[in-house]
C-alpha cells in the first residue's frame, strides 16, 4: 500500500513524515515550500512518501501530483488551529472527485483551540507532529490481520509502564514514556521481523 501524506504548505506534514519513519529524513524549516518533491520511505510492505505543499489543483499537473493521484491512500493534513482553508476544501473536492480514500489528519493538536472535523472522510486523526502527541502507523493492524501475525496488546490501567515494556519489546523508542498520566492516548504498533504485532494501549 503506498500512503502519501499531502496538503497545502506549512501545515507539519514532514514533521509527521519524520515520526512515522522514525528518522529525521525530511528538512523541516518554518517557511513555505521547504519540501519542493515528494520522498517515499518503506515500513514493512507499505510505503509512506512525504510530499511538497500544494497551493491549486493545477499542482496535480506536476510529476508529484501525478504520484499522489495513483497513491492507494491520500494522508491529507490540515492546521487544527486554522482549519479548513479554500485551498484545502479544493484539493479535498478535487481528490474525491478522482475517488481517492482519504484520512484525514488534523495537525497541531496540543493546543485547546484546535477544530473537530466531522464526517466525510474514511478515516480522522488528531495529532501533533511536533510534540509527538497520537503519531499512528497507520498500516500495522491492516497488514497483520492481512499477513495472519499474531497481535499482543498490552493493556491496563494508566502509568503501569506499559509504553516502557513496548520501548523493550519492539527494541528502539516506539512509545512516548512520561510519568505524566494519559501520556499514551491511541493505539501504538509495531511488527518485529514480520513475526508478531505489538499493540502500546491507553490506561
Amino acid at each position: 500500500m503506498r500512503y502519501v501524506l499531502f496538503g497545502r504548505s506549512n501545515v507539519g506534514i514532514s514533521s509527521i513524515f519524520n515520526k512515522l519513519c522514525g528518522k529525521n529524513l525530511s528538512i523541516i524549516l518554518d517557511s513555505d515550500n521547504t519540501t519542493v518533491d515528494y520522498l517515499s520511505y518503506t515500513i514493512g510492505e507499505d510505503i509512506l512518501v512525504d510530499t511538497n505543499g500544494f497551493h491549486t489543483i493545477k499542482d496535480f499537473d506536476s510529476p508529484t501530483g501525478r504520484y499522489v493521484l495513483q497513491s492507494d491512500v491520500i494522508l491529507y493534513v490540515i492546521n487544527g488551529t486554522i482549519g479548513f482553508t479554500n485551498v484545502d476544501i479544493n484539493l479535498i473536492d478535487f481528490l474525491r472527485k478522482n475517488k481517492k480514500t482519504i484520512y484525514c489528519i488534523v495537525n497541531f493538536c496540543d493546543h485547546k483551540d484546535h477544530i473537530t472535523v466531522n464526517g466525510g472522510f474514511d478515516k480522522i486523526f488528531y495529532v501533533s507532529g511536533t510534540h509527538d502527541v497520537d503519531i499512528p502507523i497507520f498500516s500495522n493492524i491492516d497488514h497483520a490481520h492481512n499477513q495472519n501475525i499474531p497481535i499482543i496488546a498490552l493493556i491496563g490501567r494508566t502509568n503501569v509502564g506499559k509504553s516502557t515494556l513496548m520501548n523493550s519489546l519492539v527494541k528502539f523508542h516506539r512509545s512516548k514514556v512520561s510519568p505524566i498520566h494519559g501520556t499514551t492516548r491511541d493505539t501504538v504498533s509495531e511488527i518485529v521481523n514480520n513475526r508478531i504485532c505489538y499493540m502500546d494501549t491507553a490506561g
